[in-house]
């Protein structure tokens, strides 16, 4: 992604080093020529190097492996809600 949307040609400084890596899932060209888009995040990735020449451009990109930080917090936070509002409902 741009940091400002206003530049027709950025160069590898201007744009956001994080993204995402998505698959295109659905294209539907609307009557007033727009093109709406349906995409499905799969990765997230960390752009290395940009070649643009007048086509088109290439991204070299890494893949950002998940955090065990985050999954352990997720599984913490998971069992804690589950010990308080799923055991009190009689499941």
């Amino acid at each position: 992604t741009q940091k400002d949307g206003s530049l027709d040609a950025p160069l590898f400084d201007d744009l956001f080093k994080v993204a995402t890596i998505a698959n295109i899932l659905q294209l539907i060209k609307l009557p007033d020529g727009t093109v709406k888009v349906l995409v499905e995040g799969s990765h997230r990735a960390h752009m290395d190097s940009l070649e643009s020449d007048t086509k088109f451009s290439k991204v070299r990109v890494s893949l950002i492996a998940e955090s065990s930080i985050i999954v352990i917090l997720f599984f913490n936070l998971n069992s804690k809600f589950s010990l308080k509002y799923v055991k009190s409902c009689n499941l």
